[in-house]
This record gives C-alpha cells, sequence and structure tokens, in this order.
C-alpha cells in the first residue's frame, strides 16, 4: 500500500512539474514575440561605410608595397563647386577600390562624406555656366540638371534612360545639350523642349559601279548602244537642217 501511495504522489509531482514549465514556456514566448514586434525598423543608412578586409595571412614587403594603401588615399579628382567656396573630391576606401565622395569648405579643417542622395546636387568638374554667370549646367548620370547660383535652387532637366550630354548655354538664355546626334533647346523660363538638329551619318556614296554579272553587262551595252542611236538621230537631225538651210541659200543666191 506504501508503495502505491507514493507512485500516485510521484505522479501527482510530475503533472504540477509538466504544467509550471509549460507555463513558463509559453511566457518566454510571449516575451519574445514582444520585444520583436517593439524593435525599430531599419533604416538605410545615408553614408554606407565598408569595413576593411584586412586578412590573417602574412604578406612580403615587396607585396605590402604594391599595393597603394600603405601611403594612404589621397584626394582624387578635385574640383571647385559652383559656390567657389567649397572644394569636392574623391577619396578612395580603406582595404578596397570603392570612392567616396568629399565636400570641404576652404574656411573649414574638416571634410563631410557627400550622402548618397546628395550625389546630384554637389555639382560637377565639367560644370558650365550662363553668360551672366547665374545659372550652371551639369550632367549627373546621363541626366541633365540646371542650378541657380542666386538662390541656390537645382532642376533636373532630363530623366529618361538616354544619354544626354555637352550641356551649353546660348546667349539668349536657353540651354541646348545633346542626346546622340540629336540636338535639342530648352526654354529655361518655360520649360519648352524642341529639337534643334538631327545629324544623320552614312558612308560617302560609291557611284556608278561597272556591271559583274553577265546580264548586267548585256544591259549594259543595250543601253549604251540605244544611247548611241539617240545621238545618231539628234546629229542627223542637225547636219540635215544645216544642209537644208545651206541649199536655200544657194538657190536663193542663183535666182537673184
Amino acid at each position: 500500500m506504501i508503495f502505491n501511495f507514493s507512485s500516485s504522489k510521484t505522479l501527482v509531482a510530475l503533472a504540477v512539474a509538466s504544467s509550471v514549465m509549460l507555463a513558463g514556456c509559453s511566457a518566454t514566448a510571449n516575451t519574445s514575440s514582444t520585444q520583436q514586434s517593439a524593435l525599430p525598423a531599419s533604416k538605410v543608412a545615408a553614408v554606407v561605410n565598408t569595413p576593411a578586409d584586412i586578412g590573417s595571412q602574412k604578406i612580403t614587403l615587396e607585396q605590402a608595397m604594391a599595393d597603394p594603401d600603405w601611403m594612404g588615399n589621397q584626394p582624387e579628382s578635385a574640383y571647385w563647386a559652383s559656390d567657389s567656396a567649397t572644394i569636392i573630391y574623391a577619396q578612395k576606401e580603406q582595404g578596397n577600390t570603392l570612392r567616396d565622395l568629399f565636400s570641404q569648405s576652404v574656411t573649414s579643417q574638416t571634410a563631410e562624406q557627400v550622402a548618397l542622395n546628395k550625389l546630384h546636387t554637389v555639382g560637377s568638374n565639367k560644370a558650365v555656366y550662363s553668360k551672366n554667370k547665374t545659372m550652371a549646367a551639369y550632367t549627373f548620370k546621363g541626366n541633365v540638371f540646371v542650378k541657380n547660383l542666386k538662390t541656390g535652387e537645382l532642376k533636373q532637366i532630363t530623366a529618361t534612360s538616354a544619354s544626354e550630354s555637352k550641356p551649353q548655354f546660348l546667349n539668349n538664355g536657353d540651354l541646348v545639350y545633346r542626346q546622340g546626334n540629336v540636338f535639342f533647346n530648352v526654354d529655361l523660363k518655360t520649360g519648352l523642349t524642341s529639337e534643334l538638329a538631327n545629324l544623320k551619318l552614312a558612308d560617302e556614296p560609291k557611284g556608278i559601279q561597272e556591271p559583274s554579272t553577265y546580264i548586267a553587262k548585256e544591259q549594259h551595252k543595250l543601253i549604251k548602244f540605244v544611247a548611241l542611236q539617240q545621238k545618231i538621230k539628234k546629229i542627223s537631225k542637225h547636219v540635215m537642217s544645216k544642209l537644208m538651210n545651206k541649199t536655200i541659200q544657194l538657190l536663193t543666191r542663183l535666182t537673184t
């Protein structure tokens, strides 16, 4: 009897322990779900920093000297911004071949990396300016942009899959640019775009070619023969006309 009573107590204890464990798991799952739902949504960074891979393999001095990173990454392709007070330059990232774009004021000791969504706003080293120096035009990723240097307003002129290039201001303030062999004019006041010229490129005409096949040669002979017959007829008519005129003149003299 004692054995039966102890077995009953053991079964009850196991049942209670199982209930406690299930309740704990459920609470843990709910807590984890609550924490996951409370996590903020990830945002895309304006500036992407790529970590350098230093590696674990030992290299020789010759191999190290072959990599330009050992000398430091100097500024590249520097140019003046449209405000003439800021310098824009590119700089190689450490450990890879990517280049970041930086802007630095001439009055500042530090440079700021240009955010990805601001790359189109910094201008270009090939920017062109209007006659009165109040407007600047340049291309970015194959599209044309115009910036008002007084107000800082930036306007995108084109947004196409084609590649536009060679923007240029006219004396009347309009803007022209090239798309392949087609030149367009943009009235910056009204936004009207019109086609100025469409260049058609082709090979120089080869002229008359000598026939190469038997039939073509015979056709040429026939054409020449017909042309000769027509020429003979014209000459004959001309000669006969002259003979008739001379004959009439001679008869006239004899009868007078």
